[in-house]
């Protein structure tokens, strides 16, 4: 028993120290691709739009997507027709959810490994910022929130496993007109969250 015991530490060791050596690897690439990235997903047109688009989507690569507005190329306007955009990849209408999970599962990661990660959606109503986010129905419909929980909890299994402890907080919170509202609070009487700037923290 105690020969068995020996050699289970010792191989936890050894996983202990091929875990650190991976997390150093993973976030070294991840410092390497820069640490602020921006992604544009572009869904598929409404109906309404289909049939009467106002503007011509063409993806000429991963990273570089260009506009053209059909109102001036069908018009004798002065102006520039087309305009070209470049970000850190581009999602396609094409590009399902796994698609876009799969390049974000990458700072869920550096998350667990003990980094701070920002993730958000930005856009105009109407543009699938909640359906990118929290998804629709049915795995595959499952947007970043739910599949990010998803791998966070399969992780923490395989880390206790190796011995770790691990727990979790989580917070849901909307701001709307500069206000919190914690939305996982179910009292009538929310408490007041305040939004502060310190030179020290930022935010």
């Amino acid at each position: 028993m105690t020969k068995t015991k020996t050699d289970t530490d010792a191989l936890q060791n050894i996983l202990a120290t091929m875990y650190t050596d991976q997390r150093v690897l993973r976030n070294t690439v991840q410092d390497l691709k820069g640490n602020i990235r921006v992604y544009c997903r572009v869904r598929p047109p409404l109906e309404t739009e289909a049939s009467k688009p106002l503007y011509n989507l063409n993806v000429l690569d991963a990273c570089s997507i260009e506009v053209e507005k059909i109102e001036l190329l069908n018009s004798v306007r002065k102006g520039k027709s087309q305009h070209s955009f470049s970000f850190d990849g581009i999602f396609t209408p094409h590009s399902t959810q796994e698609d876009v999970f799969a390049e974000v599962s990458q700072m869920v990661q550096s998350a667990l490994d003990g980094y701070n990660v920002c993730i958000f959606a930005y856009g105009q109503t109407g543009s699938g910022k909640t359906y990118t986010m929290e998804g629709g129905s049915g795995e595959e419909q499952y947007g970043i929130i739910p599949r990010a929980i998803n791998m966070i909890f399969t992780c923490m299994g395989d880390l206790k496993r190796m011995g770790w402890d691990l727990a979790i907080k989580a917070s849901f919170l909307e701001i709307y007109n500069e206000v919190i509202y914690d939305l996982l609070n179910s009292c009538k009487d929310q408490v007041n969250h305040e939004i502060k700037m310190m030179n020290s923290k930022g935010t």
